[in-house]
């Protein structure tokens, strides 16, 4: 069997169990859940240096807010939802320190052995790990209320899995578009204000003071 023939086959056992029935949808190695205004993204990832001898294979997910990414990038084509992948999620989580390498299949290796092995880490990944991170999230408050925890408490969670994208210091950008998606301007402004003061490229500060007059802060 083709390496990857196996690879599909590790996924489709290894992740079609535990998600499909929780209401996840799949495209290609993409699986994705719709809930109130968000939405939980899994992902099977490549490396892009395999060969037809070695297929190397990552897993991650993250926290999808379409609203936020096509407020924030308004100048972009908006995020459609279903082609969206973990790389557009606003919270990302990724595997701890000891599974970032990985797996790694080869051509030639006990594929029975490898394989089962493999699938059964990553089910139980999935199921011990990344379910309780998952369902932290049901709406947009959750975000909101995981950002500011993350904003004022990220530094005290050594390796954490957790990240921001595209970084911790756009966490009150973020929470300016989720507090005015919600209808609070007076906060939604303050958290403008805070990030004008973050970031210091020219691109970013003009890109801030044209958003936030879009929104209507003054």
């Amino acid at each position: 069997m083709s390496l990857r023939s196996r690879f599909s086959r590790i996924v489709r056992k290894a992740v079609d169990p535990v998600l499909l029935p929780l209401g996840f949808t799949r495209r290609g190695q993409v699986y994705k859940r719709s809930l109130d205004r968000l939405w939980w993204v899994f992902q099977v990832e490549r490396s892009r240096w395999n060969t037809a001898e070695e297929c190397r294979f990552y897993i991650g997910g993250g926290i999808l807010v379409p609203e936020v990414n096509n407020i924030i990038y308004y100048h972009l084509l908006p995020i459609i939802p279903e082609k969206a992948t973990v790389g557009d999620c606003i919270i990302r989580y990724a595997p701890e320190v000891e599974l970032r390498r990985g797996w790694e299949i080869r051509q030639g290796d006990d594929e029975h052995s490898v394989d089962a092995q493999i699938i059964e880490e990553i089910r139980e990944y999935i199921g011990t790990k990344m379910m309780s991170f998952y369902q932290n999230f049901s709406c947009l408050d959750d975000v909101i209320e995981f950002l500011t925890h993350l904003r004022h408490h990220g530094g005290d969670i050594p390796h954490s899995p957790v990240d921001v994208a595209p970084s911790s210091h756009f966490i009150p950008l973020h929470l300016a578009v989720l507090y005015w998606l919600k209808g609070d301007q007076k906060q939604a402004c303050a958290y403008f204000e805070e990030m004008l003061q973050e970031v210091r490229t020219d691109w970013w500060q003009e890109h801030l003071l044209r958003l936030k007059e879009r929104l209507g802060c003054k």
